[in-house]
């Protein structure tokens, strides 16, 4: 319990300097932390405060496989943030989705909003497969995804989609809805 407690507090502390970063400006003018890496490090701690279906996770040291799907630039930033890393045991592995078939291997899938185009038939297939769906279109929750990750006002929002994640029997931490907006879809 109270490492649970102190990976909340680290979440809180890492949320309040992620909407402060890019205020914060390193030499020549270059803000510390770019709109991508502030949604790498939301995505990397909601991880924390998910729960999978027991069937899910496999044995208790096996990798815990989050797929990015669409943009590039995210599954460095996301590789380089999860390095050495382990969410409840299990070592954390990125991989590029480049169909919706292969998404569906994957515990978590970050849906760019540059693909948009494919977010409503990725989210058809995902129903049901227990895996965690992560977008970052303003729309991606209230479209039937789990968790939204935005950024407004310079600030990280995190929207909840409590029906698409339970649809897919994940459970999210009470501490991660409790910091979230809720949509209801």
């Amino acid at each position: 319990m109270g490492i649970l407690t102190a990976r909340f507090r680290l979440f809180l502390w890492r949320c309040a300097l992620l909407a402060l970063a890019p205020w914060m400006l390193l030499g020549e003018s270059r803000p510390i932390a770019s709109e991508q890496e502030l949604k790498a490090a939301a995505l990397y701690q909601v991880l924390h405060f998910t729960r999978w279906p027991p069937e899910r996770m496999g044995a208790p040291d096996s990798p815990l496989v989050v797929g990015v799907f669409g943009e590039n630039r995210f599954a460095p930033l996301l590789q380089e943030l999860v390095k050495q890393e382990k969410v409840s045991g299990h070592p954390v592995i990125i991989t590029r989705c480049f169909t919706v078939e292969s998404a569906a291997a994957c515990h978590a899938v970050f849906v760019s909003g540059a693909e948009d185009r494919t977010t409503e038939r990725l989210l058809a297939h995902m129903q049901g497969r227990g895996v965690l769906t992560v977008g970052d279109n303003e729309l991606f929750a209230e479209r039937g995804g789990s968790v939204c990750l935005t950024v407004r006002d310079d600030r990280i929002r995190v929207l909840v989609n409590l029906g698409a994640a339970r649809r897919d029997g994940i459970v999210l931490s009470s501490k991660l809805l409790r910091l979230a907006e809720i949509v209801e879809k």
